[in-house]
């Protein structure tokens, strides 16, 4: 795995701009509709999936490039061609080896941020008019992972990217999709080469009912229900955290998956809470604050001290989304937590009076944590008096994080 900075990738970019000059690199051909029959599939080492056989579209549209000696064709596909407005859409970005030899390529999954979303794929979305859709900001992003995934003659390599993490639409008719990644690529045992490659697809979107996006939500819940670890569980809960989907219906959703201890991704149910101004989501995350060890079954842990950390990271979820929640009760529900016995916890009550409240009420609160038991709190709470005594408020960005006790 590699984590890669801003200067480095601005040093990628201009490793890329050398390479086209060199030759190493050419632009991709004229576009061919290539006709493929459904096949079978795998998951690679980044999880993503890999079809041997072809994909499942009647026809895409595929450009051919030539990186690092390495020829192979890609393709830009949703899962079907219409969906309606504000509706979550995956989409296939395929890689398709058509040599007689074996080619390298560094796949990569770069920017850890709020949408889950990989920065190192730059998507557009352009509306019937041919208006550039605003990309969701996902605040900052930091580190990822990379590897390199060897594609055997025949086959192709696919990754799937969810359209709602870097654009929502909100008007029907067709819009126009283009994807744009820098790839490095090489074939076996070759030198490496440093490649752009871009790949379109359109996407008819038609009016929402509140019966399509009722029967959506119910197929999404129970997908995300699943505990198997599929690919389709995974999905599910990627569409419905980061879909943009802001149907009130889903609040009872999250509420239903939050109180799954089992699932992965309830920790991020909890958190999804935070952006509902809702009586039922403060409701459910002043009951995940009530969540122990023992609510936990020990038998999906390897020691008690395991089970103690996830029963404080559900904790420390419910907390955090309290403090993101706008309706009345959650700030008076949050500051209950002031001598909590988790130091992420006291640190969240914390920063969040500083950031939210007055600082009338603020300033005694963080004034309470310079006794703190925790060096890091008294710390904090230090800090955040310098700032309100100089008459700020704390962005919520600006707050330092904390571990357990």
């Amino acid at each position: 795995m590699k984590r890669r900075s801003r200067r480095g990738a601005r040093l990628l970019a201009a490793v890329v701009q050398v390479a086209l000059l060199l030759g190493c690199s050419r632009g991709p051909s004229a576009p061919r509709v290539a006709p493929r029959a459904p096949g079978s599939s795998q998951r690679d080492a980044g999880g993503f999936v890999v079809s041997t056989d072809g994909a499942t579209d009647a026809s895409v549209v595929e450009t051919e490039h030539t990186v690092g000696g390495a020829r192979f064709r890609v393709s830009l596909a949703t899962d079907a061609p219409t969906a309606f407005v504000g509706e979550p859409v995956y989409m296939t970005l395929e890689f398709f080896n058509p040599s007689a030899e074996a080619i390298e390529l560094e796949m990569a999954w770069m920017g850890r941020n709020s949408l889950g979303r990989p920065e190192n794929f730059a998507v557009r979305v352009e509306d019937p008019r041919g208006a550039l859709l605003p990309t969701r900001d996902a605040g900052p992003s930091f580190g990822g992972r990379s590897w390199r995934q060897r594609v055997r003659a025949g086959e192709r390599h696919a990754v799937r990217l969810l359209l709602a993490q870097w654009a929502i639409t909100t008007a029907p008719g067709r819009h126009a999709v283009s994807v744009r990644t820098e790839i490095t690529a090489r074939t076996v045992g070759g030198a490496d080469g440093v490649g752009t490659i871009e790949a379109r697809t359109a996407l008819d979107v038609v009016p929402a009912s509140a019966d399509a996006m009722g029967a959506l939500l119910e197929r999404l819940e129970r997908a995300a229900s699943r505990v198997d670890g599929s690919k389709a569980s995974e999905e599910a809960s990627r569409a419905l955290l980061f879909g943009g989907i802001r149907d009130p219906r889903i609040v009872d959703v999250f509420v239903r998956l939050a109180h799954r201890p089992l699932h992965s991704d309830t920790a991020g149910y909890l958190f999804a809470l935070g952006g509902w101004n809702d009586d039922r989501a403060v409701a459910a995350l002043e009951r995940a604050l009530r969540v122990t060890a023992a609510d936990l079954d020990p038998s999906r842990y390897a020691n008690d001290s395991l089970r103690q950390m996830s029963a404080d990271s559900l904790r420390l979820s419910a907390a955090q989304a309290l403090g993101m929640n706008e309706h009345p009760r959650a700030m008076t529900v949050l500051l209950t937590l002031r001598s909590d016995t988790n130091q992420s916890v006291r640190l969240t009550v914390m920063q969040r009076a500083a950031a939210r409240l007055p600082r009338a009420q603020a300033e005694p609160i963080v004034r309470g944590m310079l006794d703190d038991r925790v060096e890091i709190v008294r710390g904090e709470a230090a800090r955040l008096l310098r700032t309100l005594g100089d008459g700020g408020t704390i962005a919520p960005h600006e707050s330092a994080g904390g571990v357990d006790d």
